[in-house]
């Protein structure tokens, strides 16, 4: 992937102290295509093209819930074939966890619904925001994506 010289240097590595389950997860599974930057707010970033997702958080936003909203999100929600084949293994442990760091108020369900409601609740809680991103011909287009619409396509 080729990025723009202004956005390859906002581009970041993962603190080693910061780590969490869902984080060594993504890390795992995505590897280069996964990035973090914690300034002017918090993002984490999944980028196997020209395109990414792009997951952020208020400035206090933690890591960690950016990385369990991420983990949960690219699981079941996105569009990424991707990541076909992951999902298609194991579940990862990570996924369990994520789901009941983040379940208060949600009622015992199938996996698609209880990820939902985690995701809704760090959405709301955490503030956190998913957008899409390209890069064409050196500009950034970046559009937010409606949570809820994603999270009606989960079964």
């Amino acid at each position: 992937m080729v990025l723009g010289p202004v956005l390859a240097g906002m581009l970041g590595t993962f603190p080693p102290a910061a780590e969490s389950s869902a984080l060594a997860a993504l890390q795992a599974q995505l590897g280069d295509a996964l990035s973090y930057v914690a300034v002017p707010a918090p993002t984490l970033r999944y980028c196997p093209d020209n395109t990414c997702e792009s997951f952020k958080g208020p400035p206090h936003a933690h890591q960690a819930d950016l990385a369990d909203f991420a983990l949960l999100y690219l699981w079941r929600v996105s569009d990424y074939d991707y990541l076909k084949s992951w999902r298609e293994g194991p579940t990862p442990a990570a996924i369990e966890g994520a789901i009941n760091r983040h379940r208060p108020g949600c009622a015992p369900a199938s996996e698609p619904a209880r990820i939902a409601c985690a995701l809704r609740n760090l959405s709301r809680g955490a503030r956190i925001i998913v957008y899409t991103v390209r890069y064409d011909e050196g500009h950034v287009a970046e559009d937010r994506v409606d949570l809820e619409k994603g999270l009606a396509r989960l079964k």
